[in-house]
């Protein structure tokens, strides 16, 4: 018979043994998708503890550079107010007085931890001893009112403890906060060398014979200040874009220190250094969101590129002014005059 109702080309369909197949396909293929589920989770387990231990490396180089530079620091402080102290040196009062001071503050921290460290660990240390005491052993009912009584004694003086603990610390990040300022401002003012303009005293000073030689000399210095106008203006020109949320990329001034903290902790020749740098600021920094760390960290790599090529110019400014103020001779000073006319000072 040919192909049709009747035909028997076509068997009875066994539903149940289709449905049996289908579902033991698809319990093998959730068990599949777990197994790849568990083989992921691990992958991304390892990647972290790879990325921590990487963290943890540049941390302790970090940590070792730091205590090598403090004891290089402190050494050098002793030997200087050791050679000052002797009788011989004008400046013995002064380091006396240095010494002094030191001695006052030695003592104010010992007096410091005596009053908050110290009565902290007697706490702890009780706290050990009650537990052993009262926790163990047998219990009875005169015990356990006893036991609830100073419990509740206990956490109040720790409630205290801590009160007074969180006053402490905010007292001593005051202080902290109140010396970085006015150490910066120190800095800013005292210990950051910046171009100072015009002919200097020095050069306007010196006898020379020929007037006019003099004069065409120290019109060399004003050639230099505006060339280093000129290139000053036109970096910031072309860097409008990057220096439109201010210095430090609308970060508060400590991001921003964190921020270089971190980034010089991490040499230039890692392959990973990008990707390191952004996971440990997203760990440091959880309250800022990833796409906003991204926009942020973008523009404060540019604003210490910028900076980098500002400060290029400054000393670069700085040396063609001393390499002229200390030459002996004001036909020397002519020799290099002729010499650097027209040249590019700040490429």
């Amino acid at each position: 018979m040919a192909s049709g109702l009747g035909s028997n080309k076509y068997g009875a369909v066994n539903y149940d043994e289709l449905l049996s197949d289908v579902l033991e396909k698809k319990l093998a293929a959730n068990g599949s998708l777990i197994h790849m589920q568990r083989l992921k989770h691990k992958n991304l387990q390892t990647k972290e503890v790879n990325t921590n231990r990487q963290h943890q490396l540049a941390w302790n180089k970090e940590l070792l550079k730091l205590k090598d530079q403090r004891h290089s620091v402190e050494t050098d402080l002793a030997r200087l107010i050791t050679e000052n102290l002797q009788d011989s040196s004008p400046t013995q009062f002064v380091y006396k007085e240095i010494e002094n001071i030191k001695s006052e503050y030695n003592k104010g921290m010992v007096t410091f931890k005596d009053q908050t460290v110290t009565p902290v660990w007697n706490l702890y240390e009780d706290l050990k001893v009650w537990l052993r005491e009262n926790v163990t052993g047998p219990i009875n009912k005169t015990k356990t009112r006893s036991v609830q009584k100073n419990a509740r004694e206990i956490r109040d003086v720790i409630s205290s403890v801590k009160e007074q603990q969180q006053a402490i610390l905010y007292k001593l990040d005051m202080e902290q906060r109140s010396l970085e300022d006015e150490i910066n401002d120190i800095s800013n003012s005292d210990c950051i060398q910046k171009p100072v303009q015009g002919i200097p005293c020095e050069a306007i000073n010196l006898e020379c014979p020929d007037e006019d030689l003099k004069s065409r000399v120290l019109k060399e210095f004003l050639v230099i200040d505006e060339k280093y106008n000129d290139k000053f203006q036109s970096l910031k020109d072309s860097n409008k874009d990057i220096l439109r949320h201010g210095e430090y990329g609308g970060w508060s001034e400590a991001d921003h220190r964190e921020f270089v903290s971190i980034l010089d902790q991490y040499s230039s020749d890692n392959p990973q250094k990008s990707w390191l740098i952004f996971d440990r600021l997203m760990k440091q920094m959880p309250q800022i969101s990833r796409k906003e760390l991204v926009n942020i960290v973008t523009d404060l790599l540019l604003i210490l590129l910028f900076l980098s090529y500002i400060h290029t110019y400054i000393h670069t400014y700085i040396r063609r002014i001393r390499s002229l103020v200390g030459l002996p001779d004001i036909s020397e000073w002519l020799l290099v005059a002729d010499a650097t006319r027209g040249e590019q000072y700040y490429r």
